[in-house]
């Protein structure tokens, strides 16, 4: 008890000896506040005093009295009137806001604040690239002249280096035949079937590239993907008429034929649309011949074709597809420029046209005289050449996309061509050669379905490449400088409509209906004919013999009278 005590006395007393400190310690520091206040509260308190510039109290307000004593300076030179007319003159009248009202409950809008009114359009900056966009394209571009270009990583092999390779191929897999053969039949050790499968895992791959190097047509490819190059086989090339002394519009041309000539073809399918197609041109162009291409028709087709074109002015020309590359054989749509250039060598100027399409008027004369002016008249699409054409394809026209933002592409299922001297190496030399290399016409990752016409703005690639017609709008394109009025046609619609499989069937049915009754009633008139030459000969017939009885009678009668 006597220790809890004495614990209690000790904290009693460090209690009251800290409340004495703290008390001596708030004592101290009221005493230099007022001290500093008073030295701060002094006129001739410095400024520079600690604590003075937060404490320091303002002048006193002065009184009405002193404030009325005081006289204004008065200007006497100035002219208030004039100064007051030139601020009032000098003053912007605010601007009634543009407001409209737009339903019929009264509702209304500011037009300005709705962004209606064309304010950034009037500027003369509008529309033009800023500055500081000029300068940072000029700075990435030095940036790009300073960096070194980096090797390619597929490079070209010429004849004496492959040949070279080829050559040092061949003496290692001399050299690892001689060492397979020096091994011994038996192989009992793990070591020695180690050694056997990897002379022979050598041997295999050595193999596999010698007979790499052997086939031209990879390296080819090579070049080719590297370089965007159109190397065709000559052969090709010469097959349709592309040589030293082609014949060329207006100097050679089909005689006794009125031109264009009208050029179609037809595939295994199509013969309903085909007869369609003739029966077509035959009402509305029947001075114009007609080409029809055969492109794996069956037999019965081409004879209901033959049938048809015997009576039509028009002619029926095979197609071989066998004797060009594979992949047009795969994909028929990139006959078109083949077809079309087959046929300008043989008559000078076509009207090319799918045998889908039909003529809706027969006043061709302006767009005839057109393209003989200008060589070509195309029709427009909706679309610009961007859109839809696959970028790599620009490089291989040593072009860009920038050229063609605003250029509308054109179709080329339907369009007249004469084969004057500027189109024949401009224009369908290109675009053939173009047709005949994959990697031009087909570039990797081109597709023709899921296109995106909604993306914004407007020229950029929709991920659809439409091949051929994109082919030719590049090559139309940079023949007429970007110039599509020079070529092309719009509201095509005027003129020409498409049909379906179902409508051209219904149209050769009712004509082979009518072609029916026709053979009827000419067999019934036949037979009515043929039965009323067999009365008169049997008639003819009966009175002969008659004759010859009476005859016969009147010699009996001579001869009775004789004896």
């Amino acid at each position: 008890m006597n220790s809890t005590k004495q614990k209690n006395i000790c904290e009693l007393i460090s209690a009251r000896e800290t409340f004495k400190k703290t008390e001596s310690t708030k004592i101290q520091q009221r005493n230099i506040r007022s001290a500093q206040e008073r030295k701060c509260n002094s006129t001739s308190a410095p400024l520079n005093v600690k604590g003075c510039s937060l404490i320091k109290r303002k002048s006193p307000i002065p009184k009405i009295k002193d404030l009325l004593s005081v006289k204004k300076p008065i200007n006497q030179n100035k002219n208030y009137l004039k100064e007051n007319i030139h601020y009032v003159k000098s003053i912007k009248c605010k601007k009634r806001p543009i407001i409209s009202q737009d339903y019929c409950d009264g509702h209304r809008q500011n037009l300005e604040l709705a962004g209606l009114l064309q304010k950034y359009v009037i500027k003369k900056e509008y529309g033009r690239t800023p500055l500081y966009i000029r300068k940072y394209r000029k700075q990435a571009e030095e940036a790009k002249q300073k960096i070194k270009p980096e090797s390619p990583r597929m490079r070209y092999i010429d004849d004496e280096e492959k040949n070279m390779i080829l050559n040092g191929l061949k003496n290692n897999l001399k050299e690892i035949e001689k060492r397979l053969s020096a091994l011994p039949v038996i192989t009992d050790s793990i070591s020695k079937q180690k050694r056997k499968t990897d002379l022979e895992n050598k041997l295999q791959k050595l193999e596999h590239d010698i007979n790499l190097l052997e086939k031209n047509e990879i390296i080819q490819d090579l070049k080719e993907a590297s370089e965007k190059l159109l190397n065709v086989n000559k052969k090709y090339m010469l097959s349709l008429g592309f040589k030293e002394n082609p014949h060329l519009y207006p100097e050679y041309f089909m005689r006794n034929v009125t031109l264009p000539v009208i050029v179609t073809y037809a595939e295994s399918g199509q013969e309903d649309q085909a007869v369609s197609f003739v029966r077509n041109i035959a009402v509305l162009l029947p001075d114009h011949l007609t080409l029809m291409y055969n492109i794996g028709l069956q037999t019965h087709e081409s004879f209901l074709l033959q049938d048809y074109c015997g009576n039509n002015h028009c002619t029926i020309m095979n197609f071989d597809l066998t004797e060009y590359p594979s992949h047009i054989q795969k994909d028929i749509s990139l006959i078109h420029p083949l077809i079309m250039q087959d046929a300008l060598r043989r008559v000078g100027g076509i009207f090319f046209m799918e045998c889908s399409i039909r003529l809706l008027t027969a006043n061709l004369k302006t767009l005839i005289s057109q393209a003989q002016k200008n060589g070509i008249v195309t029709w427009q699409s909706r679309y610009p050449t961007t859109t839809v054409t696959h970028p790599k394809m620009f490089e291989y026209f040593k072009t860009t996309e920038q050229n063609f933002y605003f250029v509308p592409a054109v179709e080329s299922s339907k369009l007249i061509i004469f084969n004057t001297k500027n189109i024949h190496y401009s224009v369908m030399y290109p675009w053939i050669k173009c047709v005949l290399v994959q990697n031009c016409i087909l570039p990797i990752g081109a597709q023709n379905s899921g296109c995106q016409f909604d993306k914004k703005p407007q020229y950029r690639y929709s991920g659809c490449h439409l091949q051929d017609s994109s082919a030719l709008s590049i090559v139309l394109g940079e023949h007429f400088k970007y110039n599509s009025n020079a070529y092309s046609l719009t509201n095509s619609s005027l003129i020409f409509r498409d049909i379906s499989v179902e409508d051209a069937k219904s149209e050769i049915r009712f004509e082979k209906f009518k072609r029916i009754e026709k053979y009827f009633i000419c067999f019934s008139s036949h037979r009515k004919h043929h039965s009323e030459i067999e009365k008169k000969t049997n008639s003819e017939n009966k009175l002969q013999k008659l004759e010859q009885n009476d005859l016969l009678e009147k010699n009996k009668t001579i001869v009775k009278f004789n004896d």
